[in-house]
């Protein structure tokens, strides 16, 4: 049977799964479900951005180091 509504393109839920489990975590916070969810992802995300920019310190360390 087909939907009696078609969705048009560029909803939301589109967008969302395209984007995998990103998309997943947003449809969620956007269905306002597990509120105590999103502190802990954004604790997380830039826990993660730190540890990358420190691994990046390394590469970046010999060109900082001559401009002192």
């Amino acid at each position: 049977m087909s939907d009696p509504t078609p969705t048009p393109p560029g909803r939301v839920e589109d967008v969302g799964m395209r984007l995998g489990t990103l998309g997943q975590l947003l449809r969620l916070f956007g269905r306002g479900k597990r509120p105590w969810l999103l502190p802990l992802v954004l604790l997380l995300s830039v826990l993660g951005l730190v540890l990358a920019g420190l691994q990046a310190v390394q590469y970046v360390a010999p060109f900082i180091y001559p401009l002192l």
